[in-house]
């Protein structure tokens, strides 16, 4: 069991489950849409994302990458931005290519990126606190074990 807290917002989400559902790290292409889903009582997490040129697969061929190999392994950790649009919703919508998510990369912005990501759905029960107890660090998700 793994408990989860999304802090910040002026709602603080305490998250404590087995993941019903955990997706896979998939690669979303050019033109292609994250569309994370869950279902009932259920809520996204965020577990990894990544937005840039990371590697050769699906999404950049073997003879793009030879071209401009200089440019293939730069990419940024986004699962923040990613965690903002999508923890705590049952569903989001992300379209790729992302003007906030290519900002992030350290990338040039004329190539072509992709998104890997992965999410889990797990069962969230909300608890509303005053503002003026709301302490924000940040807009992360805290994994306690």
């Amino acid at each position: 069991m793994a408990f989860y807290v999304l802090m910040c917002h002026y709602v603080i989400l305490l998250l404590m489950t087995d993941a019903s559902v955990s997706e896979s790290v998939r690669d979303y292409c050019m033109f292609e849409t994250f569309h994370p889903q869950c279902y009932g009582h259920e809520v996204i997490v965020i577990n990894y994302a990544v937005y840039g040129r990371r590697r050769v697969g699906r999404c950049i061929q073997q003879a793009d990458a030879e071209d401009l190999v200089d440019h293939l392994g730069c990419y940024a950790d986004v699962r923040m931005l990613l965690d903002s649009r999508c923890s705590g919703k049952t569903e989001c919508d992300v379209r790729i290519p992302d003007p906030e998510l290519q900002d992030a990369t350290p990338c040039s912005k004329m190539l072509m990126m992709y998104l890997e990501a992965s999410y889990s759905c797990v069962t969230g029960k909300y608890t509303l606190v005053r503002e003026s107890e709301l302490r924000c660090y940040s807009d992360a998700l805290y994994t306690l074990r």
